[in-house]
């Protein structure tokens, strides 16, 4: 491909270092001594990757992870058999109920004020 050299524009008068040789060295300079503070902070800020993140946490949860499963286990140790439990069957609370009701006999019929319900109403 040629280029029409008829159509080249002039940029002479748009270059602030065409009259001035040593201009942009000068420009180059003062931009970096003015940004060497922001630089340096750069510099010295090491990145931080997801192993150190962890590894950070991990300083703190574990102690405190093994100081809650040490006081769990006085509390296990000191509770004795207070509160025994004691195994409950699905059975049991479907037919019985939670505070030992018999439910064998309760049907929609025999509770007028919910027989309206037939779903789930929001």
């Amino acid at each position: 491909m040629m280029r029409d050299q008829s159509k080249r524009v002039d940029l002479t008068q748009a270059d602030p270092g065409s009259a001035d040789p040593a201009y942009w060295d000068r420009f180059h300079r003062s931009v970096t001594a003015r940004a060497a503070v922001a630089l340096s902070r750069r510099r010295a800020v090491v990145p931080v990757s997801f192993t150190d993140l962890v590894l950070q946490w991990g300083r703190a949860a574990v102690p405190l992870a093994a100081a809650a499963a040490m006081l769990a286990g006085l509390m296990l140790l000191q509770g004795g058999d207070e509160f025994p439990v004691e195994p409950v069957a699905l059975e049991d609370v479907l037919t019985h109920g939670p505070d030992g009701v018999d439910l064998t006999g309760l049907s929609l019929q025999s509770a007028p004020e919910v027989a309206h319900l037939t779903e789930v109403e929001w």
